[in-house]
């Protein structure tokens, strides 16, 4: 057991940093803490600049969170207007379109004049529609009846926007 959860999990945000998630059950789903309550963890991101794409969603927040505590400059990316953040996360927020080349470099590029370079980027957006709407009864539908609209937005986030990310953090 890691931090008092059933499950444990390591992800790796390339060689630099790994963060350790404390899957707990919750009504019947997984939900996930960065085990804040545990300081002892041997982890440091000081002064590291990490930008996080979907970073106002439920683990975009979390990792936010988790890498403040630790001592990382924390740029979050998403298309949410007025986000409301963790406490105790000092974050520079923008709002932007990661299906937009034009607006990820722009983003890109304001994070780096801010900060001075980026240490780390987390692609963690994904198309997460609210359960109950009909966006969400349209995304887990039957294979045969997936809309194609939703599948080349799927494609849209989940690779066009990683790819743009990473070229203009590397």
């Amino acid at each position: 057991k890691v931090c008092g959860g059933d499950y444990s999990a390591v992800f790796v945000c390339r060689s630099l940093l790994s963060i350790i998630l404390c899957m707990k059950p919750n009504v019947g789903r997984i939900s996930f803490s960065l085990c804040m309550d545990k300081p002892e963890l041997p982890f440091s991101v000081s002064g590291k600049v990490v930008v996080i794409t979907g970073g106002v969603g439920m683990l975009g927040k979390e990792y936010a969170a988790f890498l403040s505590a630790r001592g990382a400059r924390v740029a979050l990316f998403d298309i949410v207007d007025n986000p409301v953040l963790p406490d105790g996360v000092n974050a520079h927020y923008a709002k932007v379109d990661i299906t937009d080349r034009t607006a990820v470099f722009n983003a890109i590029a304001k994070v780096e004049k801010e900060y001075g370079r980026i240490d780390v980027l987390i692609n963690n957006a994904a198309m997460n529609p609210a359960p109950g709407s009909s966006e969400s009864k349209s995304q887990f539908s039957p294979y045969e009846e997936y809309p194609e609209e939703l599948w080349l937005e799927e494609i849209a986030v989940g690779l066009n926007g990683m790819l743009f990310l990473t070229q203009a953090v590397v």
